[in-house]
């Protein structure tokens, strides 16, 4: 049986997972006249193969026709959810991802809770929503890394690098990063080099906002603005010791999963759906919704004082569950039948 995928953007997460998983085929709607080329160019797809089946990424009205027609014909179809979107959805694109989602022989999403969630909010069949999370580009690698002790130890003389939000959007948060910053700034600023990374997704407002704050703090702050990749990212991520990540929602950081695995410090919100984490006692510190930024002040303090807690176990807990191995063969069948193997 042959897959095709469908999606409207790039991700390196989500073509990772369908080139491992086997799918040779993918369509990209880049704009509105997909609508329209769409179901001609899945119908020449299923000429080829009467048993192929369809794989929508990242719901989207440029699917509609598409997905009627399928519907229309009894031809299976899957859907796969990024991130967290689907929580601030409302109104006409509700409507949309529900029509999309109804008619799907499966559904993935990364975590349980995001799936009793999804399935309740739009009033489908639990059945059919299976959680799965996207395969990490570098978890095997910055694993490897851990077996081998090649990561950097805080040493106790140095200041900590400290990673404020995984990318540029508004969603990190920062004005509440910078607040905790700002409140304990004059205590430990010699004790943190403070870092932000806007290689990808960047928002202008959110890029003025923390050349501001470079511009006027006492502690020293690194803007990276390059998208790093390879041999690159693996060493930014092996240099951080702390990362600080209080996105308004997500589904499961990719970045976040690359700095457990390397046993590094995660600070994040309580309102996050980390549930897998949890029943996989991995190690992290969460702060809460109600005062954010003075809890994230207060972690810093005991940090600065106390130094960073001693992390040995969270590497293999997350490899055990975001590992390859397991996952591409629960991918592979979801993506042929919608469903996976317990």
């Amino acid at each position: 049986m042959r897959v095709l995928s469908v999606l409207t953007m790039d991700h390196p997460v989500v073509d990772l997972t369908l080139r491992e998983s086997g799918v040779g085929s993918l369509i990209r709607v880049r704009s509105f006249f997909g609508f329209f080329m769409l179901p001609l160019q899945i119908f020449v797809f299923c000429m080829k193969d009467r048993r192929a089946l369809i794989n929508f990424h990242y719901p989207n009205y440029r699917y509609l026709l598409a997905v009627y027609f399928l519907r229309l014909s009894g031809r299976k179809y899957t859907v796969c959810l990024w991130g967290s979107d689907y929580l601030k959805v409302d109104g006409l694109r509700a409507i949309v991802l529900k029509y999309i989602c109804s008619g799907a022989v499966g559904i993935s999403i990364a975590s349980p809770l995001a799936a009793e969630n999804f399935a309740a909010k739009y009033c489908l069949s639990s059945a059919k929503v299976v959680v799965l999370p996207f395969l990490i580009p570098n978890i095997e690698d910055l694993y490897l890394r851990v077996l081998k002790k090649s990561i950097p130890a805080t040493d106790r003389g140095r200041r900590i690098n400290l990673l404020c939000g995984t990318n540029g959007s508004e969603n990190q948060q920062f004005n509440k990063i910078i607040e905790a910053l700002r409140l304990v700034e004059n205590k430990v600023f010699d004790k943190f080099v403070v870092l932000f990374h806007l290689g990808y997704g960047a928002a202008e407002n959110v890029e003025a906002e923390i050349l501001e704050f470079q511009r006027n703090t006492k502690f020293e702050v690194r803007v990276e603005k390059d998208f790093l990749h390879g041999e690159q990212l693996l060493s930014f991520r092996e240099n951080i010791d702390v990362l600080i990540q209080i996105q308004k929602t997500d589904q499961l950081s990719a970045a976040m999963l690359e700095h457990l695995v390397l046993n590094k410090l995660v600070i994040t919100g309580d309102w996050l759906e980390y549930s897998i984490l949890d029943h996989a006692d991995v190690f992290y510190q969460k702060v809460t919704r109600q005062a954010t930024s003075e809890n994230i002040a207060k972690a810093l303090e005991d940090i600065a004082v106390n130094g960073i807690p001693d992390i040995v176990d969270n590497a293999k807990k997350i490899v055990s569950l975001f590992g390859y191995k397991e996952n591409i063969v629960k991918w592979k069948a979801f993506l042929s039948n919608g469903e996976i193997k317990s």
